[in-house]
């Protein structure tokens, strides 16, 4: 569901925190593996399940990573051999060893979510509730979470999640999906036209910085230069310093270098907005309205209305921003930082997270108005380089595959522009996540059956299946399926030729031309479904004709398995495993 629908609220009611830590109204019952949560007290309920908050942050508790760890496990009552392997288990699983003696404050968001997950699945619940657990995971530690509960639902063991980055769910079997609130209307961008006047043109200079974190280098010799009215994304692995980079060009880090301002009036001190990746160490007053506001001296109300219609604020206007979902308090921080103006540009520390897929929309547009209005926007984010790199490898590989098959398979070589198609299709509507692993999924699957097409004698085919136990019916018509394939294409050609002769459809129309107009469509489609209706009926009557259904069917061909046939069976089984694992 969308941000603010309820389900971090949802996710506290299947926990029981409400109604034992909250005060309101609420009706109905929640039931947590025999108990009625109104029922019995939290420790019997946290004995049951384990939920892992949306912000990482606030559930730490302990000084030391390992600390965290045996917090639960000690509060179990466990005897102190089984809490040491539950921790140098969670610790490897969530490849957090060495990291075992820092504070977990000093962690980036997503090495925290991690240990907010090790902390809770250490104490083995029967239930798991998780608010958005990928949300601050890159995509190796994302899929290796999905990894790791998919094994934990093997166990017998219940889960539920509330999440945004659904593209990582929709292989899993046997998910359930619930929609919260998917009815709202979409809010509209729109610019006001006074907000952002266009500032001069300038430059950021950075020279030999360096950053220096305890004993620990995080950002070495960055040289960097960047002009105005750019949109710069940083990108990496957690932990790699994204957010140090950030804080260093607000002024908020100490580092050694040089960064400044070049502009054609000389040389400025940066002034960027911040924005931070965890929203509640910016906010405190009583209402939205008051925090956008706060010590600005005779504010823009105009501007401020626009600001808070532009990020779907408007009915949150009087609402504390402490009460409000995680997405949402991320806009209403962007607003602190739009709200003062800054004159070289805004920082935000991964702005997309606990953003619904309408929000990332609005926030994409948002930062474009930004940037074309001459500041500079950086932002920090996973490693979508890499995701990138991994598409157009696989799409190479895809191109040279489909050149080296068989003439009669080579028809697979019409998905390339499809296939491009789709990913920037699904980038633009959904993730880059979701865009790649649909693409990767599709040249599997292409891949395996353009293997199987090409590799694979029909009569053999029948053959192997009937081994299998098949029912002869089946085998048969499946292999006489496949054996009609290479026709279709010859009499769908067969059939444009035709109609173009007779003036039914133009010698020059695209293939775009004829998805848009109907009547070309149709006269190519309705005779190839004659066709093929009249291919498939003279097929059933010429094999009832040669003795089809008799029962003393036996096979003269006999089926022998040659070291090729096997290695073939067994890539195609690796593809498959590729295809559906994770």
């Amino acid at each position: 569901g969308p941000s603010g629908c309820g389900k971090s609220t949802l996710a506290r009611c299947l926990m029981g925190l409400i109604p034992h830590l909250y005060n309101g109204e609420i009706s109905g019952e929640v039931w947590l593996n025999g108990y009625r949560t109104t029922d019995v007290p939290m420790w019997q309920l946290a004995e049951k399940a384990g939920m892992v908050f949306q912000n990482p942050a606030a559930q730490m508790l302990a000084p030391t990573v390992e600390d965290e760890i045996i917090f639960g496990l000690e509060n179990l009552g466990l005897a102190r051999d089984e809490i040491k392997l539950r921790l140098e288990t969670a610790l490897q699983d969530f490849n957090l060893t060495q990291m075992r003696s820092r504070n977990p404050q000093t962690l980036s968001g997503g090495e925290q979510q991690r240990l907010a997950l090790a902390a809770i699945l250490a104490r083995q619940p029967q239930a798991l509730i998780l608010d958005e657990p990928l949300s601050m995971l890159d995509t190796t530690a994302a899929t290796d979470l999905i990894a790791y509960l998919e094994r934990f639902v093997a166990g017998g063991k219940s889960l539920v999640m509330f999440e945004h980055r659904h593209e990582y769910l929709d292989g899993l079997p046997e998910v359930d999906h619930i929609s919260l609130g998917g009815n709202k209307k979409e809010t509209v961008f729109q610019q006001h036209e006074s907000s952002l006047p266009v500032r001069a043109n300038f430059n950021l200079n950075i020279e030999g910085l360096h950053v220096q974190l305890g004993k620990k280098e995080v950002i070495q010799n960055l040289n960097l230069s960047l002009i105005s009215g750019q949109i710069v994304a940083i990108v990496g692995r957690n932990g790699v310093g994204k957010t140090t980079l950030l804080r260093s060009l607000a002024g908020l880090q100490k580092y050694s270098g040089d960064v400044k301002i070049i502009t054609p009036d000389g040389e400025q001190h940066p002034n960027f907005g911040m924005v931070f990746q965890n929203p509640d160490l910016q906010l405190f007053n009583a209402s939205v309205r008051d925090e956008l506001l706060y010590r600005i001296p005779d504010p823009d109300i105009p501007y401020f209305n626009w600001l808070i219609s532009a990020l779907g604020l408007e009915r949150y206007e009087n609402t504390p921003p402490l009460l409000l979902s995680e997405g949402e308090k991320k806009r209403v921080t962007l607003g602190l930082a739009l709200m003062r103006r800054p004159a070289h540009g805004l920082l935000l520390d991964e702005p997309s997270l606990g953003q619904d897929i309408i929000h990332k929309t609005i926030l994409i547009r948002l930062l474009r108005t930004l940037a074309d209005a001459g500041q500079l926007v950086m932002m920090t984010t996973h490693d979508s380089i890499e995701r990138l790199l991994i598409f157009l490898g696989v799409y190479l590989l895809f191109l040279i595959w489909a050149r080296l098959l068989a003439p009669t398979a080579q028809h697979i070589w019409r998905l390339k522009w499809l296939l491009i198609f789709l990913f920037a299709f699904d980038w633009w509507l959904i993730s880059l996540d979701h865009a790649v692993l649909i693409c990767i999924r599709l040249v599997l699957l292409t891949g395996v059956f353009a293997l199987f097409f090409s590799t694979t004698n029909t009569r053999e085919l029948g053959l192997a299946l009937e081994k299998l136990h098949v029912p002869y019916r089946y085998a048969f018509s499946l292999s006489l399926a496949f054996q009609s394939l290479g026709l279709l294409d010859d009499e769908w050609r067969a059939i444009r030729e035709a109609q173009s002769s007779r003036g039914a459809l133009p010698d020059s129309s695209s293939f775009w031309k004829l998805v848009t107009n109907v009547g070309d469509l149709i006269s190519l489609t309705v005779p190839a479904i004659v066709l093929t209706t009249k291919r498939a009926w003279a097929i059933t009557e010429a094999s009832y004709a040669r003795g089809f259904d008799s029962p003393h069917r036996v096979s003269y061909h006999t089926l022998e398995f040659s070291r090729l046939d096997f290695l073939l069976m067994a890539g195609t089984t690796l593809l498959l495993i590729l295809l559906f694992w994770r």
